[in-house]
């Protein structure tokens, strides 16, 4: 709540790029889980991989896509940042300018590639669900690390998935919750192969949905209803450890 006050004091903000760099961490550890688990699988099964490599290829275009959104909004805001993004991708927060302003999120929506997004997203959800060795622990979590369903408001309204990725307008905030999707496409990843792999083992699913559930309001009002929330960060990977 101190985070997403109204008042963006020079102490909010310090620590909004603090978190902001622990949230890209964890979608690094996570991003190097799931690739590390993808060749092992297909070592493993080797007649799979055409079959295995489009989720792959997707979740790898997904993850891209959001960099190029990350890149632009923060291009928009000072041409100068673009010092701050090395050729990988990866953002110096520290460095940026004008963290505390923008209008990001009305240029992100006019230009209607949050709606792409959405469509990529579930696409990929639906072919992830559809997966056959699939536990349905694991399916179910999947459906709430990619739910782009619309965000319960108050006064039973509804809030679309694209305007609540950019509920604020700070530069700061927009950065860190595409960097949380990005981590949540990764975990989704990470989910499918530890549980075919398991299924092959014939060990049962270690996925326990509650642990991607965070019904809890945010200082909108909104109900998160997806492991989007940023709090689920530190628990994922601790989940993930066991992997």
């Amino acid at each position: 709540s101190v985070l997403l006050s109204l008042s963006v004091s020079k102490k909010t903000m310090t620590g909004a790029v603090l978190y902001a760099e622990k949230v890209d961490q964890n979608r690094a550890m996570v991003s190097e889980k799931a690739d590390n688990l993808y060749r092992k699988i297909l070592t493993a099964h080797p007649e799979k991989k055409n079959k295995w490599k489009e989720i792959h290829e997707q979740v790898s275009a997904l993850n891209e896509e959001i960099q190029s959104l990350k890149k632009q909004i923060i291009l928009a805001e000072n041409k100068d940042n673009v010092a701050h993004i090395s050729a990988d991708g990866k953002v110096d927060f520290r460095q940026l300018h004008l963290l505390n302003r923008g209008a990001t999120n009305e240029m992100l929506l006019k230009q209607r590639k949050l709606n792409a997004l959405k469509t990529g997203i579930d696409d990929l959800r639906s072919k992830m669900e559809g997966m056959n060795q699939l536990s349905s622990p694991a399916k179910e979590a999947i459906g709430l690390l990619l739910s782009t369903e619309d965000v319960a408001g108050s006064h039973n309204q509804k809030i679309p998935w694209e305007y609540f990725l950019t509920v604020r307008t700070e530069l700061i905030w927009s950065v860190q919750m595409l960097t949380q999707l990005q981590e949540n496409i990764k975990l989704a990843e990470v989910i499918i192969w530890q549980d075919i792999i398991l299924s092959q083992n014939h060990a049962p699913s270690e996925i326990k949905v509650e642990n991607f559930k965070s019904p809890e309001p945010s200082s909108h009002g909104f109900i998160r209803s997806s492991a989007l929330a940023g709090g689920l960060i530190s628990l994922t990977w601790a989940i993930l450890g066991g992997f």
